[in-house]
């Protein structure tokens, strides 16, 4: 991983963990209003009116911060995307100031909530914790620090100045244990080895999963790279393939002329298998080129007018017709009335339909059906393309949209095919920010679902690019 995917990956991480802490502290705050204003109708502990009033002022001042920090955080955002190592500092020290605050407004609530008789302590525990996970192990050792002096004071001031308590009547444990020094000593004991045992816990799965995901995000750009590479190897060995080929079309050609004729008729049926076995090595090469062109990002073309994807497909399907006729196919299309728009080309569109209408054709034998349906649903343009033909065996159709693959049945009824056309759909597909699936079940056929995002239906071309 190099250092700036580093600094980017630790600078999304702290970010996101802040947002996450300030997510959970506006729950904590309902939580304590909730808990303020029932508790004492549903057990029997009893607040007086001045600790009420302090424990509802702690908790308005930590909505009040939990507001300010949610601005810094949306300032830290901007800053990151300019200078992202200076945002996993501003970030750090966000994180440090969110606990620091939440320990001591926990700790004043707990001096007026019973002290150290009040369970909710453990709570002080829990912001250790998320120290331990968001900083470092040495900063995660100053807040159970902090916690533990926070603890001690507290416990010290209730033995000392029992009156400020407020009496919770009821509570199973005697509130004289607040004046009990050695209760008080192996409480602030017991609590102090905890915090530290557990930053120390957190901040090292912290770093073991820090480690694990710098390994991990390392190994996906080897993988990447090779697939970039493989990609390559690809488009330069069909740039390779391709002129032989051209070369040997040419020349069957050739063969074909007047002054060559009567040694070509000869040789007709081999030299027309030749010709046959060529153009259908040349559509090969033609899909090879297309996929990694796709796969590399080189097919991608900046399209600023929307196309109308009703009178594309339209046109598309007009192509397939006569030849699903031919063969004696039920032909049905039924597509949206009204126009919808999509950036995007028309070549892909024309390519992407083309494609899985092809297949339908190829793999449905008469008497069949192909049926194509177009709708328009909350902004996307949903197309549906179904045959009757042989279906895609269950045991094959996690597998349909990888490279070169083909299905057993399909194999048999067209032995010569590529077994690229459904992952050129798939990637043009994505890279329109689509999604596609299919249903499919053996010898009943099988229906592709295409989703695709539009601009606007019913409106006026014109209007868009503006």
């Amino acid at each position: 991983m190099s250092k700036v995917e580093e600094i980017l990956l630790r600078e999304k991480t702290i970010v996101g963990r802040v947002e996450w802490l300030i997510r959970l502290r506006w729950l904590a705050v309902l939580g304590m209003v909730v808990t303020l204003l029932v508790v004492e109708r549903i057990l029997p502990v009893h607040f007086t009116s001045a600790a009420m009033w302090v424990m509802l002022a702690v908790v308005a001042l930590i909505a009040s911060y939990n507001l300010l920090l949610g601005w810094w955080l949306r300032g830290i955002r901007r800053l990151a995307i300019e200078h992202p190592e200076q945002a996993i500092g501003t970030a750090r020290k966000l994180a440090i100031i969110q606990i620091v605050a939440d320990l001591v407004c926990l700790t004043v609530i707990l001096n007026y909530a019973g002290g150290l008789i009040n369970p909710l302590r453990i709570f002080m525990v829990f912001h250790v914790a998320i120290a331990g996970i968001m900083l470092t192990r040495k900063e995660a050792f100053s807040i159970a620090t902090l916690a533990s002096l926070l603890l001690i004071i507290m416990s010290v001031v209730g033995a000392l100045y029992r009156s400020i308590y407020s009496p919770l009547e009821g509570f199973p444990l005697d509130q004289r244990l607040t004046g009990d020094w050695f209760y008080i000593l192996s409480i602030c004991g017991a609590m102090t080895f905890t915090f530290f045992f557990i930053a120390y816990f957190t901040s090292d799965i912290s770093i073991q999963l820090q480690e694990a995901y710098r390994s991990l995000a390392g190994a996906n750009r080897a993988l990447q790279e090779r697939d970039a590479a493989k990609s390559r190897f690809m488009r330069v060995l069909a740039h390779q393939l391709r002129t032989p080929l051209a070369a040997i079309i040419s020349l069957i050609h050739v063969f074909g002329q007047s002054k060559h004729r009567q040694s070509f008729e000869k040789q007709q049926e081999p030299l027309e298998r030749i010709h046959r076995r060529c153009y259908a090595m040349m559509d090969m090469v033609d899909d090879l080129l297309r996929l990694t062109k796709i796969q590399e990002g080189l097919d991608v073309k900046k399209v600023t007018k929307p196309t109308e994807l009703t009178e594309v497909i339209s046109e598309t399907l007009k192509l397939y017709e006569a030849q699903s006729r031919e063969k004696g196919l039920n032909w049905q299309v039924q597509l949206a009335s009204t126009p919808v728009f999509m950036f995007a080309s028309e070549r892909d569109i024309s390519d992407l339909v083309g494609n899985l209408v092809s297949n339908a054709i190829q793999y449905t034998q008469r008497p069949g059906k192909i049926s194509i349906t177009g709708t328009v649903s909350n902004d996307k343009y949903l197309l549906e393309i179904a045959d009757s033909g042989m279906g895609i065996p269950e045991a094959d159709q996690a597998h349909v949209f990888e490279e070169f693959f083909r299905a057993g049945n399909a194999r048999k009824a067209e032995p010569n095919s590529s077994g690229l056309g459904l992952n050129i759909v798939s990637a043009m597909v994505k890279q329109l920010g689509g999604n596609i699936r299919f249903q499919s079940k053996q010898d009943q056929g099988t229906t592709f679902f295409v989703t695709l995002p539009t601009t606007q239906s019913q409106a006026d071309p014109s209007a868009l690019d503006k």
